[in-house]
């Protein structure tokens, strides 16, 4: 009996070896759909665990690449399996022998980026949008969605992609077709805040990274084919549980594109979302989804109707068991003087087998049942719309003892009739189509009436051998409170902050106009006392008149640089040289007992400001550190450079935007003076805020709202007694710098002939104009809004050579105005003028061919220039 059983042994293992070596060490190659990364993670960890190895296969990964496709490799047979996208279905329609194996992402990756500063709040912005997408079907499901959005190809301008998300960045396009493991966390680095459209937002539910093999590998090596199947599986199912390890080993085996721990981490974590590793199996794939994809295809005429999927998908033929068992007859039959022990022997053993794979089944269901009877989080079965199971947490919520008392109930009567629509749609999708659907938010109301506010996710399921759909839900009402409350506080705090810096702004401006319009009057008073006997001296108190109203001039434009909002006209410049050309300027603003310095470096990159707020941004910071040495003798330093600013040193500056790291060129601005303790430091750029006793302490503010406007950022550094230094860092440009040039205009000549149109409701404003105009020689006419603008232009339109226009009146503003305006005589030249800086006030105007904008108040030789040019 030993003897027998020692041979019966010997016999076993003798035909599993043999069924084993059949496939011990076969070759095979794996063409990789992209260069190594996260994406390909499981297949580094079966190959790197032994996985493959221990199925009797010696695998080959092949890094992708552009030009490299995996279809074509697998058809040509110069690879056994490939990973591809769902266009393998389109490229089986062309004839190649390819069959979807499974499927690893159970939602395509694939998104529209678009920068959240753009105005593109919804897909249906992208209307008339420059749009990079991939060749052919690569972005189809893209397409779908942007269709199912009412938008066709004639709705939009296509690019062909870059694969460089700096186009986006650049605004060299508008939306770029990206990876959502992948370039969006490229836009986190640079620190561009970005909005992306899901095709699955669109009900377009593609899957994505399938793996692929040929028909001959699936008919003439089934058992590979599973061998492979199964290894993969397990290492991709370690690649998700391990995830630090598996980083570990890209870092050290095959970070060909020297990828980062954090890009790595960041492509996890996405990737695993995508997966669904704890809702399917590895690999899972549904016939009713490939129907639906199929049917996108044929939409979009890559597919022919109703395409047929025969031979597409993978189905499992004989099992390894099954080898084995029949191996063993073939060796039993060779044995005849052992067959029947042989045979009772294997039997004894199977009943074995089965009673222990018995016993473990039923600790497997019991165990399982406890983990959803125990779990914090609601379960249930429903099918046709009726409810087959529910776990005791949804008991609880129920308001009821058991099971009994709901079953076979309509799930629909528990969700809010707001929410009944959304619920129905997608178990409906769930049922007939095999689509996932995770964390939709709808709303449960029980017996009690009482709402729960839940994120539910649906499956199809085998129910009691029926299908059947898996719901999980999860209460987030307490969450979602918290979330509401705290958005109600911060929105409560900010708009208290802004009531306090409101009133504060409003006193501060008030104060400081009182104090102008009192000089003004004083002056004007004194000048009309003295204007007929004596000439001279009224001349002196207008003169005060004109100082006066520069000072509230430049009162505005330091508010309207507060707010970010002056005037801007950008040109790519050189620091150092615009320092060189304002050091006159610099050296008389402030006292002899101050001595400036200067340390400026040559070559420096260009950057991108509006020269004249930027000399006002190196003015107001010399004064200031005038201010700060005040009677004793010191020393003002102004120096330029060019630095590398990482995120920390961001982080330690007075701005609170998410500016990118990178390099930057620097002016700093430096004194001996008194310097700043910390309350001080914290309150020096606020608006009205002032250490002295004149001044009304809007130069700082407004030197924080012209380089927030730049998009740069101030370091400030200063100690009690030790002096204080000012470093402002803007961003260094590629272009080459221009030329800083102060050009001074000539006296104008008298130029007679032609009639211009002033239209405002202001009356002192279309006098004082008026006055200008016609002491150039022109004739004027006046209108008191837009609709008596275009009663007088109609009337007089073969006289008028041009419109000073107003832009805010009643009645009919000025682009109205301007709209009419134009519809009598196309060629009418219009000089635009406004309180609201130039690019305010015009952007409304935007293609439409103004002739000027005069931002209010002007000089007369700022009007009387501008007209000068049009007319000519």
């Amino acid at each position: 009996m030993t003897r027998a059983i020692r041979l019966t042994g010997w016999l076993v293992s003798f035909v599993v070896a043999i069924a084993m070596n059949a496939t011990a060490g076969e070759k095979i190659t794996l063409q990789l759909k992209w260069k190594h990364q996260f994406q390909f993670a499981g297949f580094y960890m079966a190959l790197e665990k032994g996985y493959y190895r221990d199925a009797g296969l010696d695998v080959t990964l092949i890094e992708g690449g552009q030009g490299r496709s995996s279809i074509e490799h697998v058809a040509m047979n110069r690879a056994a399996y490939g990973v591809t996208g769902t266009g393998a279905l389109v490229e089986r329609s062309h004839g190649k022998p390819i069959v979807a194996l499974g499927a690893i992402f159970q939602h395509s990756p694939l998104v529209l980026l678009v920068k959240k500063t753009a105005a593109i709040q919804t897909i249906t912005d992208l209307r008339g949008k420059r749009i990079m997408l991939q060749p052919g079907y690569q972005n189809s499901d893209i397409i779908a969605a942007l269709k199912e959005a009412g938008i066709g190809h004639a709705d939009y301008v296509r690019q062909d992609i870059s694969y460089n998300i700096q186009d986006l960045v650049t605004g060299s396009t508008d939306a770029f077709a990206a990876y959502l493991t992948d370039q969006p966390h490229q836009l986190q680095l640079l620190h561009v805040p970005y909005r992306l459209f899901r095709p699955i937002d669109q009900g377009i539910d593609f899957y994505g990274d399938i793996i692929i093999t040929s028909d001959a590998e699936v008919h003439e090596h089934p058992d590979r084919v599973k061998a492979f199947m199964q290894a993969t599986a397990r290492g991709w199912n370690d690649a998700l549980e391990h995830v630090d390890e598996t980083i570990d080993l890209i870092l050290l085996k095959y970070n060909t594109q020297h990828l980062s721990r954090d890009q790595l981490l960041f492509e996890a974590t996405e990737s695993a979302s995508l997966i669904m590793q704890n809702v399917v199996n590895i690999g899972y794939m549904n016939e009713y989804r490939w129907q639906r994809i199929a049917r996108v295809y044929s939409d979009q005429g890559l597919l022919p109707p109703d395409y047929r999927l025969d031979g597409f998908l993978y189905k499992p033929v004989a099992t390894m068991g099954e080898v084995v068992r029949a191996n063993l007859w073939w060796v039993g039959s060779l044995a005849a003087a052992g067959a029947f022990l042989l045979l009772g022997l294997h039997i004894m053993m199977l009943r074995r087998q089965v009673s222990s794979r018995t016993i473990e089944l039923s600790e497997s269901e019991a165990n399982t049942r406890k983990l959803i009877e125990l779990a914090d989080i609601g379960i249930l079965v429903h099918r046709n719309g009726r409810l087959l199971y529910a776990n005791p947490y949804v008991l609880r919520r129920m308001r009821v003892s058991s099971l009994d008392e709901v079953l076979g109930d309509e799930v629909i009567q528990y969700i809010h009739p707001q929410d009944r629509a959304t619920f129905l749609e997608r178990t409906r999708a769930v049922v007939e189509e095999g689509a996932l659907f995770d964390h939709v938010a709808v709303r449960y109301v029980n017996a009690a009436q009482e709402c729960f506010e839940v994120e539910v996710s649906s499956l199809q399921m085998q129910y009691e051998g029926a299908p059947a759909v898996l719901t999980l839900a999860q209460d987030v009402t307490e969450r979602n409170r918290v979330a509401r409350e705290h958005a109600d506080m911060q929105t409560k705090i900010e708009h208290s902050q802004r009531l306090e810096s409101l009133g504060v702004l409003a006193g501060g401006i008030a104060h400081d106009f009182n104090n102008i319009l009192t000089a003004i009057l004083g002056n004007a008073a004194m000048a009309e006392r003295k204007v007929l006997s004596q000439p001279q001296e009224a001349q002196k108190f207008l003169g005060q008149i004109v100082v006066s109203s520069e000072r509230a001039a430049d009162l505005c434009r330091q508010m309207l640089a507060y707010s970010g909002k002056g005037k801007f006209v950008i040109r790519a410049i050189n620091l150092s040289v615009m320092l060189e050309e304002v050091s006159r300027l610099l050296t008389v603003s402030i006292a002899k007992n101050v001595t400036l310095k200067y340390h400026l470096a040559d070559d420096l990159p260009a950057v991108e400001v509006d020269v004249a707020q930027m000399q006002q941004v190196a003015m107001n910071l010399v004064i200031n550190a005038a201010d700060a040495i005040g009677e004793k003798n010191g020393v003002i330093s102004i120096s330029t450079g060019v630095m590398h600013v990482d995120r920390d040193y961001l982080l330690t500056t007075c701005m609170d935007d998410q500016l990118p790291e990178g390099r930057y060129v620097y002016m700093e601005v430096s004194d001996t003076g008194c310097g700043m303790d910390r309350e001080t430091q914290s309150r020096v750029f606020e608006p009205f805020f002032t250490t002295k006793f004149t001044g009304h302490g809007l130069g700082m503010s407004a030197v924080l709202g012209i380089v927030r406007s730049h998009r740069g950022a101030i370091k400030l550094y200063s100690e009690p007694g030790r002096g204080s230094s000012f470093k402002v860092l803007l961003p260094a440009s590629g272009q080459q710098a221009e030329e800083v040039v102060t050009q001074l205009l000539p006296d104008e000549p008298r130029q007679p002939g032609g009639t211009v149109l002033i239209v405002d409701d202001e009356a002192a404003i279309r006098e004082a104009a008026a006055m200008v105009i016609e002491d150039m020689g022109f004739d004027t006419l006046e209108a008191v809004d837009g609709e008596d603008g275009v009663r007088v232009y109609r009337e007089h339109q073969h006289e008028v050579v041009a419109v000073l226009l107003d832009m805010t009146m009643p009645k009919m503003d000025g682009k109205r105005c301007f709209t009419e305006l134009r519809r009598i005589n196309s060629e009418v030249k219009v000089i635009l003028s406004s309180g609201y800086n130039e690019q305010e006030a015009t952007v409304a105007f935007s293609g439409q061919r103004l002739a000027g904008f005069l931002q209010k108040p002007y000089r007369p030789e700022s009007l009387q220039a501008m007209l000068k040019s049009i007319v000519s």
